[in-house]
């Protein structure tokens, strides 16, 4: 049970690439941002790192909470109204508390890169601008 290794790099892929996207995207708002609040190239750094760790909690909460949803209907509603019996149901309760954990570590390992490059920019080109 549990993501094989080329579903969870698919996973990480897209979070990196989002988070790549979402700081291309807003880069000059962003080196204002960060003129504007005196922060460190290591503060932008974990303030990347920071978002794509929320991004992955976020994630695996509200996956989790609608794969439960789910596997209760499908279980007791859906096979009931079709089928006229039900499925004997067993919640894998600790995969499901370690999974946050694995997808959060992933999350953040997508994310070095693009903490990495935000860290990079520079700051006073996105303020000469204005």
């Amino acid at each position: 049970m549990g993501l094989g290794p080329s579903t969870a790099a698919r996973r990480t892929s897209r979070v990196k690439d989002s988070l790549f996207l979402a700081y291309a995207q807003d880069d000059r708002l962003f080196k204002k941002v960060a003129f504007a609040t005196g922060a460190s190239r290591g503060q932008i750094e974990a303030m990347v790192l920071w978002e794509a760790g929320i991004i992955g909690l976020l994630g695996s909460v509200i996956g989790i909470a609608a794969g439960l949803a789910l596997a209760w209907m499908l279980s007791y509603v859906i096979n009931v109204a079709f089928f006229g019996w039900t499925v004997s149901w067993a919640t894998p309760w600790r995969f499901l508390l370690e999974l946050p954990v694995a997808v959060v570590a992933a999350a953040l390992v997508a994310g070095y890169g693009p903490a990495r490059q935000a860290a990079r920019l520079d700051i006073a080109d996105g303020v000469k601008m204005e």
